[in-house]
């Protein structure tokens, strides 16, 4: 009996698929020609007079990005503002690259100075004791003074 209802099944599902892919288009509509399609004949293109002279590229200005960092590398050697004369920060910029601008005193004068008479000291604790040590002031603090003219001014750090 199984292998009787086996077949019977088989040919059910066959039967099923065969209808399920027939299609109600005739053989013609399926496999039609299609019309040929024309092609354009060409025509005659009117001349154009060139201009006398072309009209010139629009010039394209690109400005660089703002550097990211704190100073532009670009600035070494330029004094850091214009607002006031002089060296305001140390060697005159954040490069340390511009020493200031001459002519050079040839009789310089102190004008100020800090502290008065007195030396530059402070105490540490050092093996638990206190120690005093003194300094002259800011180390590394530029002299700048004249030389032959042929060799330009110095820089003493």
């Amino acid at each position: 009996m199984a292998p009787i209802f086996l077949l019977a099944l088989g040919a059910a599902v066959g039967a099923w698929i065969w209808l399920l892919t027939q299609s109600t288009e005739s053989i013609e509509e399926v496999f039609q020609t299609p019309e040929a399609i024309p092609t354009p004949i060409p025509t005659d293109i009117p001349e154009v007079e060139a201009p006398l002279e072309p009209e010139p590229e629009p010039t394209v200005m690109i400005s660089p990005d703002p550097y990211p960092g704190w100073v532009d590398p670009l600035s070494v050697g330029s004094p850091w503002g214009t607002t006031v004369e002089g060296l305001l920060t140390f060697r005159g910029n954040p490069t340390r690259t511009f020493y200031g601008t001459g002519p050079i005193p040839r009789n310089p004068e102190l004008k100020w100075q800090y502290p008065r008479n007195t030396l530059l000291c402070g105490t540490t604790m050092l093996d638990y004791q206190n120690e005093e040590w003194c300094g002259l002031g800011w180390t590394g603090q530029p002299a700048i003074f004249e030389r032959e003219a042929s060799r330009g001014p110095s820089l003493v750090l």
